[in-house]
Formats: structure tokens, C-alpha cells, sequence
């Protein structure tokens, strides 16, 4: 079924929602003469938020010169020892209460590592903070090699007879029934229990995640020059100016990108950290029997190769038609709008500036509070849930937002475990995107909170999942900011903005997958040399977007962008979530669209409360979507962005941008 924007929009958010306890409704409610958000840069005296980790890890509160309490994880690893000596080889005793017990072990780690995970993001260039965090690490992981390695496998190689026995005759165990079915589908595609406690081992000393580190520090480290301007800017602010109104402000911005990344070195250490990656990712592929690199990612993600090879089918095909189609009338709108005369790859995420009074500066300064405000009027408009736990977020102070020098990049939520609650760590710099940042990483967060009560082993959602709450988040914000613009203009201009923003999400999203899958090819047959990086980042971009004359006219400095990428050296073939996620949040909105919004609320929540107890056919089955039917990623596509697209191209022609 197509269903199109223009219709779609006036159903998305009617209906009167509960106001939560302790909020009014004036909270949730803006007075009709109150400005714009994206129009405020003096409403509000700055105060952007920083953690301070010690209000949340009392216990765990470093020694002098932020060292290691030993104590704690001394306590540890004598816990997890009396576990192996009491439950190896017994399980078929006390299945159910080993996994209460490993649990509860599994998740007091987890908070140490988290600990220091987060201290190290907020400066990876303190050279004492990422050593603790190494020694960490090294430690928990011989920990849990040493006592808890044997309980995935034991679990993984029971006969089914004994199994559903146990889970007949112990009802604590049905509580873990996901977290078992798990174990059972991955058990054939793990490696004997001495190899496996033999790779968690040696994990810290040999893994590809100490080249990871040293790459991710120095593109945090790195500083940017304009045209060898004097004031050195960090990788968020010189990318915050890709989105200038200005062509030449844009163009500049980009060859400072570049230049950096080859003055840096970053393009060298994101080379090594790669083929490391890709190596070892390729070798224990073949070791364990999957079928392909991207396949393993699939059975960890709980989807099946079907369906992502459907998705990414369909995004080569009908999504690249899509993209040509948006960035034909991005290129029109702007040379009609006279901002330039040749259409960059630079110039994709401009904005389209009209010679309007009711138009906002798009180089104007977003204030933190303002975006805070957007986020939660947005949430307000579909969930009084949202609104309360993001609410939480902000009082309990589990963001940090201030562009700091040496600050991890890019931004993150991590779940954290249920005991600690989650964390959010983006950059606020200011820009009109910031607000859908902290709306898509607030999307993670609630998810989270939502999915604790499975515990530590169970709430944290596959990434197909966890990515649609979030993007969830951002779509909501989209839609009430819409539903607020003043002028035919304006509308437009937020339409443009968002098939930007879909594009980046959907179609780009594969062309990344599509880079990584070249690079996994050529390193099964060796190492990939540095300017082959460039060559497949620019084989891949032009694949999705035509050559040099077909959309944009040219692609230049772009070459080195794949190694500010950290995704690819988080987790191959990650990337490919972001589209999946994106059409099913598209998909999802029509169905709220033809069903009750009490009723979808209600069903929304329970997807998310789910957490990784659901697979992907499953979390979606209550809406009536199944995303194994041949045609329901193109459909999907055309739902999504194909009714966006046709909103602005209709708009923009009303407006006499023919």
C-alpha cells in the first residue's frame, strides 16, 4: 500500500494523550506565540550538561591518579571461581540457578568496564585513563575466561530433551527462556570451549581493539583548519560546517577534512585498525561456518540473511531511483534559489535558503536548552512516557553534551546495565541536526529503561531494534516540528531537510554496507593497502550516486571520509541497522496512521519493554508487518521516502520552483 505524505501527516499525532504525573500540561503544551526553537539564540543562559561518574559509581569512585580499586575486582573473581566450582558441569542440576547467579556476576563486571569505558570517552587522549581502562579490561576478560565460558557452552550443547526438562521442572529458568534460545541457535557456530576461553584471553593483548583505541584517539585528538586558519576546530565543529548556507564555506570545510585527516595520520591508523578488524572478522567467519562476513552480524543481530539481503536489494534498486530523484530537486532548488551553480557531493546537506521573511538562519545558533525544549514538545506530541523517562535523563544527568576538546566523536548511548541506567554522550555544537541527535540517542536510552526489568542478559535489543527506537525518537520531533512551521516556505524547507536526512540514513547507510563489503572481500585475499580505502569509499559512494555529471557534478576531498567512520571499526557491518530501522520506523508510523493512537502507544511501549526477548519477525508481528514478503522493503521505500520526496517535489512546484 502507498500511502502519501501529504495525507499521512494530519493522522500521525492526533488525539489527546495522559499528561504523566507531575508534569502539566502547560509543560507539554507551548503557548501558540512562542517562537520557533530553531529561530531562539539568546532565550536561554547556556548550561550544557556533563557527567560527573562519580554521582553514579559511588563504589566505584577511582584511587589517586585515577587507578583501580583492586578490592573490587578481587571480590569479583573470587565470586565468579566459587560459580565455576559449584556450577561446571552440574547444569543439568541447576540450570536456573547458575544463570540468577551468572547474571548478577555478568552484570557487576559490566559496571566496571562500564565505569571506565565512559571516564575514557570524555577525554581518550588522558593517556593514564586509557591505560586503567586496558588494565581493565585485561583483567575482566581472563576473568571471564577462566570461570565463565564454560555456562554459554554447556547451555548450547544440552540435548533439547534435557533442556525442555528443565524448563518443565524450574520456573525461574523460563525467565531466561530467550537468553537460552539464544545460546542454543549460536551454539553451532562456536569453537571449542578451550579456544573460546583461550580468545577471550588473549583479547586485550592481541585484539583488533588496541589499534581501535589508538585510531579513535587520534581522531579525537585531531584539530581542523580552514584554509590555515588560526582557530583549530575538532572534528565536531569543522563537520558542523558542511551544513553552512554558504557553497564556498561548505567546499572549504570539506578539503579542511581531508587535509586533516592526512596531516592527522588518521587515514593510516584507521587503515591498520581496519584490516585488523576485517581480518579478524573474516577469520573467525570461516572458523565458525558462517556463511559470509555480513552473515555473522546477521545471526548476531537475529535476523535472517533473507531479509537483509532483501533490504539491501531493494535500496540498490528502487532506493537508488529514490536518491536521484532528491537530489535532482536538492540541485534545482538551489541553483533557482541562486546559492550556486555547480552541485557538489559537498553540497548534498545544504540548506535550501528562500527569500522569505518567515525563514529561519540556517548558520544561526541552537541553544542547548533549545534543543532540550524541541526533544521534549516532540516526545509530548506521541507518548507521555517518553516525555517522563526523558525527562529523567536530563534530571538524573546521564548526558553529556559540551563539545570538549579530546572528547570521544560522534555520539553514543550506552545502555549501561539495569543497576546503572543508561548514558548519553553527543556533542552539542550548536547546529539545527543537534536536536535530532538528542532525540535519536534519547530514543536508545528509553528504550533501554523500558526493556530492564528482563535484566542484564536480556534487555539490550538487537541492533535492527535498538536503532528503530531511536530513530523512532527523531522521526516524532520531525513531524511536530512540521506540524509547527509558519510559512509554505518553511515547510518545504523542513521537508528538504528531512529527505536529506532519510537519504543519509537509508540509502547512504548501504552504500557504507556496500564499502565494507569490499573491503572483507579484498582482505580475505590479503591486506588492503592504504589507497585501496580510497578507491572502494569512492567505487561505493558513486554506485549509489551516479558518476561525475549524472548528480553531482563532481566528488572531490571526499575520498578519506571513510576513516572518520568509527562504526566500521566498532562492529562490521553494523551500518546496514541504520536503513533497516529507518524503513521499519516509516512502516510502523502508517500503521499508527490507520489504528487507534491509545492502541499504538500501547503496543509501541511493549515493543520496546521487549528488549532482546523478541527477534525481529516477532517485535513486529502485533502491527500486522512481516518483513519477509518479497515486496515489503520496496513498498517500505517508497512509504518512507519515496512520499517525503513526492511532498517536496509538490510543494516545491505550488511554490514555482518548476
Amino acid at each position: 500500500m502507498k500511502t502519501r505524505l501529504g495525507l499521512l501527516l494530519p493522522l500521525l499525532y492526533g488525539g489527546a494523550l495522559a499528561v504523566p504525573k507531575g508534569i502539566a500540561k502547560s509543560d507539554l503544551q507551548p503557548a501558540t506565540d512562542a517562537p520557533s526553537p530553531f529561530r531562539s539564540s539568546n532565550i536561554c543562559t547556556e548550561n550544557i550538561p556533563r557527567w560527573n561518574l562519580d554521582d553514579h559509581f559511588s563504589t566505584l569512585r577511582p584511587g589517586e591518579g585515577n587507578t583501580i580499586d583492586d578490592t573490587i575486582l578481587d571480590a569479583l573473581e573470587n565470586r565468579a571461581a566459587s560459580f565455576a566450582k559449584q556450577y561446571k558441569g552440574s547444569l543439568n542440576e541447576s540450570l536456573g540457578e547458575a544463570l540468577e547467579e551468572y547474571e548478577q556476576i555478568d552484570e557487576e563486571l559490566d559496571k566496571v568496564v562500564l565505569y571506565w569505558s565512559l571516564k575514557t570517552s570524555q577525554n581518550v587522549t588522558d593517556d593514564q585513563l586509557r591505560r586503567e581502562r586496558s588494565n581493565v579490561d585485561t583483567r575482566v576478560s581472563r576473568l571471564r575466561a577462566d570461570y565463565l565460558t564454560f555456562l554459554p557452552h554447556e547451555i548450547a550443547h544440552m540435548t533439547p530433551e534435557a533442556l525442555q526438562h528443565l524448563v518443565d521442572i524450574y520456573e525461574r529458568l523460563r525467565r531466561y527462556r530467550s537468553f537460552v534460545d539464544k545460546l542454543r541457535v549460536r551454539g553451532k557456530f562456536m569453537l571449542g570451549e578451550p579456544i573460546e576461553k583461550a580468545l577471550n584471553i588473549r583479547a586485550p593483548w592481541t585484539s583488533p581493539s588496541i589499534a581501535v583505541k589508538a585510531y579513535r584517539k587520534q581522531l579525537s585528538s585531531a584539530t581542523f583548519r580552514v584554509n590555515g586558519d588560526s582557530e583549530a576546530l575538532s572534528f565536531a565543529r569543522i563537520k558542523a560546517l558542511l551544513r553552512s548556507e554558504d557553497q564556498d564555506t561548505r567546499r572549504r570545510a570539506q578539503q579542511a577534512i581531508k587535509d586533516g585527516l592526512v596531516e592527522n595520520r588518521i587515514d593510516k591508523f584507521a587503515a591498520l585498525a581496519l584490516n585488523m578488524v576485517v581480518g579478524s572478522w573474516c577469520v573467525e567467519t570461516r572458523e565458525r561456518g558462517y556463511r559470509s562476513p555480513r552473515s555473522r552480524r546477521n545471526e548476531l543481530n537475529r535476523v535472517s540473511d533473507d531479509i537483509v539481503d532483501a533490504l539491501i536489494a531493494a535500496v540498490k534498486t528502487d532506493g537508488v531511483e529514490l536518491a536521484r530523484r532528491a537530489m535532482l530537486l536538492k540541485k534545482r532548488l538551489l541553483i533557482k534559489t541562486d546559492q550556486i551553480r555547480t552541485f557538489s557531493f559537498v553540497d548534498r546537506l545544504a540548506p535550501v535558503m528562500f527569500n522569505n521573511d518567515s525563514m529561519t538562519d540556517a548558520d544561526a545558533y541552537l541553544p542547548w536548552c533549545s534543543a532540550v525544549a524541541i526533544v521534549k514538545e516532540g516526545y509530548a506530541s506521541f507518548s507521555p512516557v517518553f516525555v517522563r523517562l526523558f525527562e529523567k535523563l536530563l534530571d538524573e544527568k546521564r548526558i553529556d553534551a559540551a563539545p570538549e576538546d579530546g572528547k570521544q566523536t560522534g555520539a553514543f548511548c550506552s545502555g549501561g546495565t539495569p543497576s546503572t541506567g543508561p548514558f548519553i554522550l553527543l556533542s552539542h555544537t550548536g547546529v539545527k541536526a543537534n536536536a535530532q541527535t538528542l532525540a535519536h540517542e534519547a530514543g536508545h536510552a528509553i528504550h533501554f529503561m523500558l526493556a530492564y526489568p528482563h535484566g542484564n542478559l536480556q534487555y539490550h535489543p538487537s541492533l535492527p531494534l535498538a536503532e528503530t527506537a531511536s530513530i523512532m525518537g527523531e522521526t516524532i520531533v520531525f513531524y511536530h516540528l512540521l506540524e509547527k512551521t509558519k510559512s509554505p516556505h518553511e515547510t518545504l524547507q523542513m521537508l528538504l531537510e528531512h529527505v536529506d536526512s532519510l537519504v543519509g540514513t537509508i540509502i547512504r547507510q548501504i552504500s557504507f554496507d556496500r564499502f565494507e563489503e569490499l573491503v572483507h572481500e579484498a582482505r580475505f585475499s590479503g591486506l588492503v593497502a592504504d589507497e585501496d580505502f580510497d578507491r572502494y569509499w569512492l567505487q561505493s559512494t558513486k554506485e549509489f550516486f551516479g558518476d561525475e555529471g549524472d548528480i553531482f557534478d563532481d566528488y572531490v576531498g571526499i575520498e578519506k571520509d571513510w576513516s572518520s567512520v568509527h562504526h566500521f571499526t566498532k562492529a562490521p557491518f553494523y551500518v546496514y541497522s541504520y536503513a533497516l530501522a529507518d524503513l521499519l520506523v516509516g512502516s510502523l508510523l502508517v500503521a499508527r496512521a490507520q489504528s487507534n493512537p491509545r492502541d499504538f502507544e500501547k503496543k509501541i511501549i511493549a515493543f520496546l519493554e521487549a528488549g532482546d526477548t523478541a527477534n525481529l519477525d516477532a517485535a513486529l508481528r502485533p502491527f500486522g508487518l512481516d518483513p519477509t514478503t518479497p515486496s515489503f522493503w520496496k513498498e517500505a521505500l517508497e512509504m518512507r521516502l519515496g512520499s517525503a520526496i513526492e511532498k517536496a517535489e509538490s510543494l516545491s512546484a505550488s511554490l514555482g520552483y518548476n
